[in-house]
């Protein structure tokens, strides 16, 4: 309890998309030293971080949906979210991602996981910078007129 509290009270602090676009990020710096580690010594630190993006990403994806999602609809997007990230995403992936194993290589996958969470930070860092400048300067507008 004491510790999801002083989460959340950091997670406020510092931004739930800048926490989402981070935690990715750290992903994707994970895969990539995956990719090229041979030593399986230094492999075992590197699986410590699993569990702490996992928990990060699924925390802050949970409070971003409660946050801008309308309060009649936060139970379908909770459910929806979890629907993609616990069933779809891992039926998907587990079957995929077996698949190109097999033809490519584990640690190409890593570095290839690595690349598109590093696209996707990218595009979503993108996404979320022109959604503000355009409520910023809605919000702008919006004063102007009064």
């Amino acid at each position: 309890m004491g510790v999801t509290f002083n989460f959340t009270m950091n997670l406020q602090k510092v931004g739930t998309i800048k926490v989402l676009l981070f935690s990715t990020f750290v992903a994707s710096i994970r895969w990539f030293l995956t990719s090229i580690i041979t030593n399986a010594y230094m492999f075992l630190p590197l699986q410590l971080l699993h569990g702490l993006i996992f928990i990060v990403l699924y925390y802050s994806m949970a409070v971003y949906i409660n946050e801008e999602v309308p309060k009649e609809l936060k139970t379908s997007g909770q459910t929806i979210n979890n629907l993609i990230g616990m069933g779809i995403a891992r039926i998907t992936g587990s079957l995929v991602g077996g698949f190109l194993s097999d033809i490519y290589g584990i640690k190409s996958m890593f570095l290839y996981n690595s690349i598109l969470a590093f696209i996707t930070v990218l595009i979503f860092a993108y996404i979320f910078s022109a959604m503000k400048r355009r409520s910023t300067s809605e919000s702008f507008f919006n004063q102007e007129e009064l």
